[in-house]
């Protein structure tokens, strides 16, 4: 093939004029996902009313099958997060150090501090674009945290922001104001991933719950 994969085939014979050949191709694993939790927490400028980031965290999976259960093997889990003080002359949380040391050390080590959100953008791309996931999974992604993120990046300009996708892009997607006058995205925010969102499924799936938050979904 032109591409230089081969595929082997076996072909019966027969001697019949109607004979027709029957090949016997082998039944091959579906390919597993990689797929990376996001996670971000933010906080309201006084200012300017909107959310700025102070950390954003993940943990990535290589190896999540398509079809079967997945293995409970924690160990294959890739975990990182990274903060920073917030804006304004804000400061990073003065007990962080000690609430560290009583972690896991694969823990400490995943825990990244920078001096403001620009470099925790920055670091959070690259990490993106290393782990370069085929699934992005989180609580509210499409609504809130996505939607974040792209703003604090376009407020930074940050050239790299579509490195939330696998497609090198530079124009953003475009923009629209809802009822509450505030302007969100639209369209394909991680071009090149896909997104699942827990918070759409479990609208559509448990739709006498009162409250779609995560803890109350989890417990029912």
């Amino acid at each position: 093939m032109e591409d230089g994969t081969e595929i082997e085939v076996d072909v019966e014979e027969d001697a019949s004029p109607d004979a027709k050949a029957t090949l016997h191709a082998p039944t091959l694993p579906s390919p597993a996902l990689v797929v990376l939790a996001l996670s971000i927490k933010t906080v309201v400028n006084p200012r300017t009313h909107t959310h700025e980031l102070v950390a954003v965290s993940g943990i990535l999976h290589r190896t999540v099958p398509i079809t079967g259960p997945m293995p409970e093997d924690t160990k294959v889990l890739e975990p990182f997060c990274v903060v920073c003080p917030p804006a304004q002359g804000g400061k990073l949380p003065a007990d962080l150090a000690d609430a560290l040391k009583e972690t896991p050390p694969h823990v400490q080590q995943a825990v990244r501090r920078t001096p403001n959100e620009r470099a925790l953008l920055n670091f959070t791309l690259s990490r993106l674009a290393a782990m370069d996931p085929d699934v992005l999974l989180g609580h509210g992604l499409q609504g809130f945290a996505l939607d974040v993120l792209l703003h604090r990046m376009q407020a930074h300009k940050l050239r790299t922001w579509s490195r939330i996708g696998r497609i090198n892009r530079s124009r953003m997607p475009q923009t629209s104001k809802g009822a509450d006058g505030r302007e969100t995205f639209t369209g394909t925010l991680a071009a090149g991933r896909l997104v699942c969102d827990t918070s759409v499924i479990g609208r559509e799936l448990m739709q006498k719950e009162t409250s779609y938050a995560l803890t109350p979904l989890v417990k029912s």
